[in-house]
């Protein structure tokens, strides 16, 4: 699917550039075009009105000056003596330019054209002749229409010099065209990799939590199942068993929900000034007993000087707070500690929890806040889905905060969210 739309995509945007392409470059060629014969014809024009005034101006007509006139000017040169061709045209021409100055001649000159007082009556015209040519032809009347001139040059030159250009520009645009496939095939790419991303998080999500439901539901059917032919004693232990996998799946469920509106964006936060001071001694109350209950010393460190209070959630900062005390008391060994610091170095602040348990190994680190990572000495933690350091990850990224992993010296995890004095968010 993310393939085929990405397909559809490149086509669609290398389809539009490609087009818009294709016109300005048409365009531009019709311009060019246009320009280019306007202006081989204004030059012939220029070049036979020339010819004509200097042979009006001249008594006599010599081999020398018509010949000089063809190798400057590049074009041919009849001239007809009451509709008969002078001797230097049928000695000079071939019997092809004889032929086609006759029919220029005949088919080229309009009866009612006028002269004016400094040049005598002439025609410039663009002809298709009777051999497919194209030529530029011009014919004046000379001395009272006693003589007649015919100039003509062929436009051959320049359909070729069109036609390269043409070509130029048709594989020019195909080029562009091609870049422009290529263009967009990685722009989208690009520009769908988060989408992709994201849909495989999904999927991975999906499966995953597919597969810590179908643990706790298991326990749960095949309990109901057993308590059909149970005794009344034991339909009590079947009974405990399958509230406690209700809780596991409630909770599972309700990191699901949690982890679903940060997705959505649909997390409700409530900004308010806050004592972080106050609220990381709440935290450690709260988890004395759980400490004492696993034998692990719970120990804190406040700053000695007052400090400024921080704009954030307070719920949510406890939140991420909780997961993080109750995953190094979980993973702690009996008799080990877990230090709970926070330190304010303007305009940060720095909340800490460190523990001397057996660590993350070093491979692992870099997965600890994928949803549904679990390390392999915590596969055996049922109370654990592994989605509490997402969650916390989540809530430091609402912040604007950043939540770290780093290595306790002596052994043990440290975990730093660093927030800043004013937190801004939209509530």
């Amino acid at each position: 699917m993310y393939k085929n739309i990405r397909l559809k995509l490149t086509l669609l945007f290398a389809g539009i550039a490609g087009l818009i392409l294709a016109f300005m470059s048409l365009f531009y060629l019709y311009m060019s075009e246009k320009e280019l014969k306007s202006n081989q014809f204004l030059s012939f024009c220029t070049e036979a009105n020339t010819i004509i005034l200097n042979l009006e101006q001249q008594n006599t007509i010599s081999y020398e000056w018509i010949a000089k006139a063809i190798v400057n000017e590049r074009c041919t040169i009849a001239i007809y003596d009451k509709n008969i061709p002078l001797t230097y045209t049928t000695s000079i021409l071939s019997e092809k330019q004889q032929k086609l100055a006759a029919e220029f001649l005949n088919n080229c000159f309009p009866s009612d054209i006028s002269g004016s007082e400094f040049i005598s009556p002439h025609s410039e015209i663009q002809y298709k002749a009777s051999d497919g040519r194209d030529y530029y032809v011009s014919v004046a009347s000379l001395h009272s229409g006693n003589v007649h001139v015919v100039i003509y040059s062929s436009a051959e030159s320049l359909n070729t010099q069109i036609k390269d250009q043409r070509v130029r520009f048709s594989l020019a645009n195909v080029l562009g065209i091609l870049s422009l496939f290529l263009f967009s095939y990685f722009y989208t790419g690009k520009l769908l990799a988060p989408i992709g991303d994201s849909q495989k998080r999904q999927n991975d999500f999906i499966a995953a939590a597919s597969h810590e439901l179908r643990t706790p539901l298991a326990v749960i059917l095949s309990s109901v199942s057993a308590m059909k032919e149970a005794e009344e004693e034991e339909r009590m232990t079947f009974l405990h068993t399958i509230a406690k996998e209700s809780d596991r799946m409630s909770i599972l469920v309700g990191d699901m929900l949690t982890l679903a509106g940060a997705d959505n964006q649909t997390w409700s936060f409530h900004m308010k000034d806050t004592e972080l001071d106050t609220l990381l001694l709440d935290s450690y109350e709260a988890f004395l007993p759980l400490a004492g209950k696993k034998e692990i010393s719970l120990r804190i460190t406040l700053p000695d000087e007052p400090i400024p209070t921080c704009r954030c959630d307070s719920a949510r900062i406890s939140q991420l707070l909780a997961v993080l005390i109750s995953n190094a008391i979980a993973y702690g060994s009996i008799g080990g500690t877990v230090w709970l610091s926070l330190t304010y170095d303007a305009p940060r602040f720095l909340l800490t929890v460190a523990d001397n348990g057996p660590g993350i190994p070093a491979e692992a680190r870099e997965h600890i806040f994928e949803r549904f990572y679990r390390g392999e000495n915590s596969r055996s933690a049922k109370e654990h889905f592994g989605l509490g350091l997402s969650i916390a990850k989540e809530i430091a990224d609402a912040h604007h905060g950043m939540l770290t992993l780093a290595e306790r010296e002596g052994g043990g995890c440290v975990f730093t969210l660093r927030l800043s004095e004013v937190n801004t968010r939209i509530e």
